[in-house]
């Protein structure tokens, strides 16, 4: 994730870049791509930060359970 993060700005900024430079037509086409580009890169990184949680949730839970059972 956080290697992908700079291409993905680095695309978003392309795209920004052209849309400036481009007709109305192609224009158009490219901001609804960029749009898609960054609501599906927003969506990865909440799911991959909520992943993150429940993962450090469960090592939290096995650690405790270990605790538990290294006592009996």
């Amino acid at each position: 994730m956080e290697q992908a993060q700079p291409r993905v700005a680095q695309l978003i900024q392309a795209g920004e870049d052209l849309l400036e430079k481009g007709n109305e037509v192609s224009a158009q086409a490219l901001q609804q791509n960029l749009d898609n580009l960054k609501s599906r890169w927003d969506l990865v990184t909440n799911r991959a930060t909520e992943k993150k949680a429940r993962l450090e949730q469960a090592l939290q839970q096995v650690l405790y359970l270990s605790d538990i059972f290294s006592y009996e």
